[in-house]
C-alpha cells in the first residue's frame, strides 16, 4: 500500500455562543487550523503517484475561499 498527505492552513475566528458571556471563550477568537488531507492507492499510477498533487488544488483553493479569514459561525450556520 502506498500513502501520501498533504496538509492544508487556514486561519478562521469563531464564538463559542453557548458559553456563559462572560467566558473568555464566549468572546470572538481565531485559531489556525490544519486540514491534513491522506490518500492511499494499491499500486501506483503510470507516473509513480498515489494522485498528482497538483490534483488537490481545487480543494486548496475551496479551503481558502470558504473558510480562510471567516468567521467559521457564519460560514458553518452555528
Amino acid at each position: 500500500m502506498f500513502h501520501i498527505s498533504k496538509e492544508f492552513h487556514f486561519s478562521a475566528s469563531h464564538q463559542l455562543t453557548s458559553l456563559p458571556p462572560n467566558h473568555q471563550c464566549a468572546r470572538l477568537h481565531g485559531h489556525n487550523y490544519v486540514v491534513v488531507v491522506e490518500l492511499s492507492a494499491k499500486e501506483l499510477d503510470a507516473h509513480g503517484f498515489v494522485r498528482d498533487y497538483h490534483d488537490l488544488a481545487p480543494l486548496k483553493r475551496y479551503i481558502d475561499e470558504s473558510f480562510d479569514h471567516r468567521h467559521l459561525n457564519d460560514v458553518l450556520g452555528h
